[in-house]
C-alpha cells in the first residue's frame, strides 16, 4: 500500500477518520493484533481489512460514496455460533495430510475433528 502513488493522501484521509472518531493509531494496531490473534494468527486477514479501508478511501475520493463512515467498524466478520457451541473466531487447525496415513485410527479421528470435518 505504501508503494501506491496516492499513499500520502490515503494516510491523511485515514488519520482524519481516526481523529474524527477519537481513535489513536496505537489503538488500531492493538485491535488489529487482537483480531489476528483470534483468527488463529492469520495476519493475511489484516491485509483484507486494510484493503477495505483503501477501497473506501478511493470511493470517497472518486465521489462514489458507496461505503458508510462506519465501514471501519464493519470490517470485522459477524460473530457466529460454532457447531462446537459458543461463539468464537477460532479457525480450523490444519493437518499435514501426508502424515494422516501414518496416524493410528484415534489420531486420524482427532485430526479430522480438529479440521472441522467430523
Amino acid at each position: 500500500l505504501a508503494m501506491q502513488p496516492d499513499f500520502r493522501d490515503f494516510d491523511a484521509w485515514f488519520t482524519g477518520k481516526l481523529q474524527a472518531r477519537g481513535i489513536t493509531p496505537q489503538q488500531v494496531n492493538t485491535g488489529l493484533m487482537e483480531y489476528a490473534r483470534r483468527s488463529g494468527g492469520n495476519f493475511g486477514i489484516i491485509q483484507g481489512v486494510i484493503s477495505n479501508w483503501y477501497r473506501e478511501y478511493q470511493a470517497e475520493r472518486n465521489g462514489n460514496r458507496t461505503s458508510s463512515p462506519a465501514r471501519m467498524h464493519e470490517s470485522r466478520p459477524p460473530v457466529l455460533e460454532s457447531t462446537r457451541g459458543g461463539t468464537s473466531y477460532d479457525t480450523r487447525r490444519g493437518v499435514n495430510l501426508r502424515s494422516l496415513g501414518e496416524m493410528d485410527v484415534d489420531a486420524q479421528a482427532q485430526a479430522l475433528m480438529n479440521m472441522g470435518l467430523v
